[in-house]
């Protein structure tokens, strides 16, 4: 083997060893835990029944594989959402609507993929809350790509902050990357 050869085996080498230590970011990692996501929309089986399957689905879940739909959610029944706080991925949407709890803890939310998206107003959503009459806070600090879709937020009356965010450094999507509209009147 020419010198040649060898310094371009070597090389190759080297950059496959330097490009598969790289993680994919929509791909879990061996310490997540997956859970399925869901394709439910706004379809509701009941107060309880709806709040102890969506708990027991997310419960230490790290790496929602599909959409994560926190629909329906009364602060009668679910006054405790912390097991949200450990979910980091989402690789379809995430949909909150006709919620009445204060606070949505996704506190440790990094990247929403955006792969499925959800139709709504005109477009296709990766991040979409909607009629929200009680939810005051939905705390995403860690929140840093939304790779398709954009945002829409639609009718929250008591929701904070939603227009101190500057959504065009995390959405990928360029064209027109969020909607805050209450009531019907754009505020993006």
């Amino acid at each position: 083997m020419s010198l040649k050869t060898a310094s371009f085996l070597l090389c190759i080498s080297i950059l496959v060893t330097v490009v598969s230590g790289f993680e994919r970011v929509d791909a879990p990692r061996a310490h997540d835990k997956v859970c399925l996501g869901t394709d439910n929309g706004f379809s509701y089986p009941g107060p309880q029944v709806h709040y102890d399957r969506f708990r027991s689905r997310y419960r230490d879940c790290t790496y929602v594989s599909g959409n994560l739909e926190i629909t329906h959610m009364s602060r009668y029944i679910a006054s405790d959402l912390s097991f949200l706080s450990t979910i980091e991925v989402v690789t379809g949407y995430v949909l909150i609507g006709l919620v009445t709890v204060d606070t949505i803890p996704l506190h440790s939310l990094r990247v929403i993929g955006g792969d499925n998206t959800f139709e709504i107003m005109g477009g296709n959503r990766a991040l979409a809350v909607v009629m929200c009459d009680g939810l005051q806070e939905l705390q995403m600090p860690s929140l840093q790509e939304i790779s398709k879709g954009t945002v829409i937020f639609y009718r929250n009356p008591l929701l904070k902050f939603v227009n101190t965010i500057n959504w065009d450094t995390i959405v990928l999507e360029k064209n027109n990357p969020a909607v805050i509209a209450t009531g019907g009147v754009s505020e993006s």
